[in-house]
């Protein structure tokens, strides 16, 4: 009996050891499930806070973008703004550009025309070159493909030509009915003040007489050799010097 009881408290141990240990086994497991459980609740939190991370990164980029896009708009509407003054003072301009042509062309063929019945009324100097340079401008105004701007520029050049002769001295040849014969002749201007012609022999010699709208003739020999003289300051063959020449008196020009 006493081994029996023994055998039987035995079983009891072991049945409460198993008891135990299956106690123990399940409280571990439970507490394996409970460690599982945690670390799938912090992957959790970790992929919400890095999720959390890129979205406000992505915030800050778009805030950015929006402050970028805000500071181009700006810009862009004082650009805008700029140009619609520019534009507006654009079309100022060409309306009084317009204005300045319409205005501008009779002036200009009034200035030919003026200067067409000077060169015609002047002393005859260069006869081919200045009456050609009038033509030469009436054709200008006929030209499209000349700007208004040009053709100003053309006919203030030839003004301004013509104030010069006054001013120079120079000599030239050319071609010339004088006297009634055609024949080489060599002329020689004071600026406005006198013209002379002369042979290239020197055997006719003549002067330009505004009162009497022609040439005549030069017989006097000191008046000759002055004139001589003078062919040769023009050319620049003869040093500057004083020269004695009849000049038309000025109740006598035109």
């Amino acid at each position: 009996m006493k081994y029996l009881h023994l055998f039987a408290l035995s079983l009891a141990c072991l049945s409460m050891q198993a008891q135990t240990s299956s106690k123990l086994a399940g409280g571990i497991q439970a507490d394996v499930q409970d460690i599982a459980k945690e670390r799938d609740s912090q992957e959790l939190v970790n992929q919400l806070d890095d999720e959390r991370q890129t979205l406000a990164a992505e915030y800050r980029a778009v805030l950015a973008q929006l402050e970028s896009a805000r500071i181009y708009n700006a810009q862009m509407e004082k650009i805008v703004a700029s140009q619609e003054s520019e534009k507006s003072e654009f079309s100022t301009q060409l309306e009084q550009l317009g204005q300045t042509q319409r205005e501008l062309i009779p002036l200009m063929l009034s200035m030919i025309d003026t200067l067409d019945k000077f060169v015609k009324t002047d002393t005859p100097f260069l006869p081919q070159e200045r009456p050609k340079r009038v033509e030469q401008l009436r054709s200008l105004m006929d030209r499209g493909d000349v700007s208004i701007s040009e053709k100003y520029r053309r006919v203030l050049e030839a003004y301004q030509i013509e104030l010069d002769y006054a001013r120079t001295l120079e000599t030239y040849s050319g071609k010339s009915s004088l006297k009634g014969s055609e024949r080489i002749f060599d002329f020689l201007r004071f600026g406005r003040l006198a013209l002379f012609a002369k042979t290239p022999d020197d055997q006719l010699m003549l002067q330009w007489s505004p009162a009497e709208n022609d040439w005549v003739e030069i017989n006097d020999g000191s008046v000759q050799r002055e004139v001589i003289r003078g062919f040769r300051l023009a050319a620049k063959q003869a040093a500057p010097s004083l020269l004695q020449i009849p000049v038309p008196a000025a109740q006598d020009a035109q």
